[in-house]
């Protein structure tokens, strides 16, 4: 089946897939019986990676991102978020094998070395804000720490920290007896204070 300039883009933006030409006109068939060609389309793609996932198809996406070594920590994520959709539009969770094999895919690795350079701990606050509930970033992130012995530091919040110090003062106090509150509670109610 000889494939039409606008599928062989298509053929073209999903090479990264290598889907056969009969299993790539096997999706463009049934798609275009859809009144909504692209969105079936790309159901029918998600369907095929759900399926067919694969560390070949996720390396072969990221290395046909565009990006320099000059290219800023920010515009990496960015550039990133179309490959950590695809994963999750396939409902594919990166395994921590998965995980290591990517972190030497020059984008990945590039984008974690700008953003850990030389740290040997993180707070865990400042890596969410980073990761910003990205499961599959997170998966990455915490692959990278290890491998580079970064530690992530667990920082209480500053009212857990009151409540802290204020259960470590009144430990230092002695408890009252039965008859001494009962004491006080009569003093209180004649007014002495």
């Amino acid at each position: 089946m000889e494939l039409l300039k606008e599928e062989m883009n298509l053929k073209q933006e999903y090479a990264f897939i290598n889907m056969t030409e009969e299993e790539f006109s096997s999706i463009l068939k049934i798609a275009k019986k859809d009144s909504q060609f692209e969105k079936a389309f790309k159901k029918l793609i998600n369907s095929y990676l759900e399926e067919n996932m694969s560390l070949t198809i996720m390396v072969n996406y990221l290395k046909n991102i565009k990006w320099n070594s000059h290219t800023s920590i920010k515009v990496l994520k960015e550039k990133l978020n179309s490959f950590f959709k695809m994963l999750d539009d396939a409902c594919y969770v990166l395994t921590p094998s998965d995980a290591e094999a990517l972190l030497e895919q020059p984008i990945l690795k590039k984008l974690f070395e700008k953003y850990f350079s030389d740290k040997k701990e993180i707070e865990e606050k400042v890596l969410d804000r980073f990761t910003d509930n990205n499961t599959q970033l997170e998966i990455l992130c915490d692959k990278y720490m290890e491998q580079n012995k970064i530690l992530k530091l667990v920082i209480e919040e500053e009212n857990e920290n009151i409540n802290s110090i204020y259960y470590q003062e009144i430990r230092k106090s002695k408890l009252l007896t039965a008859e001494q509150e009962i004491e006080l509670g009569k003093r209180i109610v004649e007014g002495d204070e």
